[in-house]
């Protein structure tokens, strides 16, 4: 297993700071699951916030991250991008 410089536990979401976050009365991501092999770690969980009327959002993703010398070297990525486009569709139209 390779050392980490960052502890990459689950813990509560996290407001990413993005301007889709913006979007949102609060968004961040869950980790479920860490599956490590090598350099590479992937992690699966949900997308997890709420609109700024307080209606629950989710979305499944994948991150997937490649550890070089204890640091974050490549990062990969994939959500259900439809399930963000439905909410914003939904909460933030126009």
């Amino acid at each position: 297993m390779p050392r980490y410089s960052r502890d990459l536990r689950p813990r509560p979401p996290v407001s990413t700071g993005s301007p889709l976050a913006a979007k949102f009365g609060s968004f961040g991501a869950q980790p479920e699951t860490f599956h490590a092999d090598g350099d590479e770690v992937i992690a699966v969980g949900h997308y997890v916030g709420t609109s700024k009327a307080g209606e629950a959002f989710q979305a499944r993703f994948v991150h997937s991250w490649t550890i070089t010398d204890g640091l974050m070297t490549h990062n990969y990525q994939v959500a259900d991008s439809a399930a963000v486009e439905r909410y914003i569709q939904r909460e933030c139209p126009g």
